[in-house]
């Protein structure tokens, strides 16, 4: 095959996964020792009720079996195809790809245009309801209510996820001490339960450079998470922020006994699909982990007897407090329906 070198000599030493097939789709290189020997054409999924043809004398993007999407590459001599070079891309990749597409900024943004929208009318019922002390409107707010949670909970942390693709937020010197207190108080605001027990320790005036939402959306999916799949007969979740040895750590622990760590672990790469986790969307960790990895931080899961502990550990980089910061909060939209109440919302608009 003449251009099997071009190829090889392009991506021998790149990150990308590559495979050059012929034109009865054998494997003839790959660039990954990861990627399949051979791909029948029954691999890809149908599209639109159909299966993909060949051969293409175009490229094509086709959807591999186990969720990957593959773009298809002809290689010709001279006008005779000879075989195809596929690259395979995660989800994950993909959104890298489109981070500065139109599609990708309306995403970002729709969440916030819903909340502006919906809001007043929200605020209208519950100012009818506080007058009029009837409980069937009552009934009719906590109803719309409950069900405009579920929704956008369902979406924040993917509008979330595009933020990290774009980078399209500030930075800025902030005291985490207070923005985790805040944190606190909105966890025990909404996650109120007779058989529930909520504890923090925050170690105050610990000042990183930091951007507060992604901060707080962060924090909150830990704590959601910990309160929504902790099994516990009494459930019993911490938040701790402290100082040692140069590090800076943010804890979540919850005293449950059910966490599989490997799928936590393979929850950390977003849109996967989670058979066991029927409800949710299985986005709360990718947002963590992406959060981690953009302010050089670590994540890690500590299991033991007395229950399930994620750390987030970043680099005390402020070793004393600044003359000056500002902690920037934005206005809360009548009705908490901002991202964090969203992301809080997930365990408990059901109850």
């Amino acid at each position: 095959m003449k251009s099997l070198e071009s190829v090889k000599n392009l991506y021998e030493k790149s990150d990308e996964m590559i495979i050059v097939t012929d034109t009865d789709l054998s494997v003839i290189w790959k660039s990954n020792s990861s990627l399949p020997d051979f791909i029948p054409l029954s691999a890809f999924m149908q599209e639109f009720g159909n299966a993909p043809s060949m051969p293409t004398s175009s490229s094509k993007i086709l959807h591999y079996i186990d969720g990957r999407s593959v773009k298809v590459i002809p290689l010709f001599d001279d006008d005779s195809i000879e075989g195809y070079m596929m690259t395979f891309f995660d989800a994950d990749e993909i959104e890298t790809l489109s981070d500065r597409s139109s599609l990708l900024h309306h995403k970002q943004n729709s969440i916030g245009n819903i909340r502006l929208a919906i809001s007043p009318f929200i605020a209208q019922i519950d100012n009818l309801r506080r007058k009029n002390n009837s409980k069937q409107l009552d009934t009719l707010y906590k109803s719309i209510s409950s069900g405009i949670l579920n929704m956008l909970s369902s979406t924040v942390n993917s509008t979330e996820l595009t933020k990290y693709y774009s980078g399209e937020f500030s930075t800025e010197l902030l005291n985490i001490s207070n923005c985790l207190d805040q944190t606190a108080a909105n966890c025990r605001q909404t996650l109120n339960d007779k058989d529930f027990e909520f504890s923090a320790d925050i170690e105050p005036m610990i000042f990183m450079n930091m951007n507060y939402e992604r901060l707080e959306n962060a924090v909150a999916n830990l704590l959601i998470n910990g309160y929504m799949y902790c099994d516990a007969p009494h459930k019993k979740l911490s938040l701790k922020l402290y100082k040692l040895d140069n590090r800076i750590f943010i804890e979540v622990f919850d005293n449950g006994q059910s966490a599989d760590i490997t799928l936590l672990k393979e929850a950390l790469r977003p849109f996967r699909p989670f058979q066991k986790f029927g409800k949710g969307e299985m986005l709360g960790l990718s947002v963590v982990q992406k959060f981690a990895e953009h302010f050089n931080g670590e994540l890690y899961f500590i299991k033991n007897d007395d229950g399930l502990t994620v750390s987030l550990s970043f680099s005390a980089e402020i070793s004393e407090a600044p003359k000056s910061f500002r902690l920037v909060k934005n206005p809360p939209v009548f009705g908490g329906f901002e991202p964090v109440f969203c992301i809080l919302a997930k365990g408990t608009v059901d109850n």
